[in-house]
């Protein structure tokens, strides 16, 4: 079952055109749509700006259903490759010498990302990769622990796109990309520590 769904700003001047009453009701209206209930409505403007978000969720969770088919498909696939593999990783994390047990880890670390979806690389870099993080707050000028909150948009634009990643690194490296491109468009401006003065 999906657990999250998404709002668009291009759908901010529906909402911002009705009464607080009328968009608390559709807010409700669109709970209950996603959550598998028939809303049922008494004003003809909500269900009316409620067709338009309709369209835009029925599409949305058409695309989520075909990833989440693909990526089921792609695991079960990579889990066969996995477990034919896991004796081959036990004999190379065996290795004595450093080198050779570094290059085995990381085998063993890319054969096991490989199956690892987005959801997961959020957890590894928020349990793991604190300095990562700290390094991107301070080159866009973030104000501190603001990247996680990014990661949790940045997790969105992903579900929307309907993109995977093989590696962490692949995953960091697309979120520094986004990042980079946000702040281009102007959307990280309120993640931004605020300097007063400068030029």
């Amino acid at each position: 079952m999906k657990k999250s769904f998404i709002l668009y700003q291009d759908q901010c001047e529906v909402v911002s055109n009705m009464e607080d009453i009328e968009a608390g009701r559709l807010f409700k209206a669109i709970y209950s749509y996603e959550n598998g209930v028939a809303p049922e409505f008494s004003d003809r403007t909500v269900e009316i700006a409620f067709q338009f978000f309709k369209t835009h969720l029925d599409r949305d969770s058409k695309k989520w259903e075909e990833v989440r088919e693909k990526r089921s498909e792609a695991g079960k696939v990579g889990g066969k490759k996995t477990a034919s593999k896991t004796k081959q990783n036990k004999q190379m994390l065996e290795l004595p010498s450093k080198p050779q047990q570094t290059q085995a880890n990381q085998a063993v670390s890319e054969s096991v990302i490989v199956s690892v979806n987005y959801l997961e690389y959020i957890n590894i870099l928020k349990n793991k990769d604190a300095l990562w993080a700290t390094a991107l707050e301070k080159g866009l000028g973030l104000r501190p622990k603001k990247v996680w909150a990014l990661l949790d948009l940045f997790k969105a634009h992903l579900e929307t796109q309907g993109t995977a990643h093989k590696t962490l690194e692949s995953f960091k490296n697309h979120f520094h990309n986004w990042l980079k491109k946000e702040d281009q468009n102007r959307r990280l401006e309120q993640h931004k520590i605020n300097r007063k003065g400068a030029l």
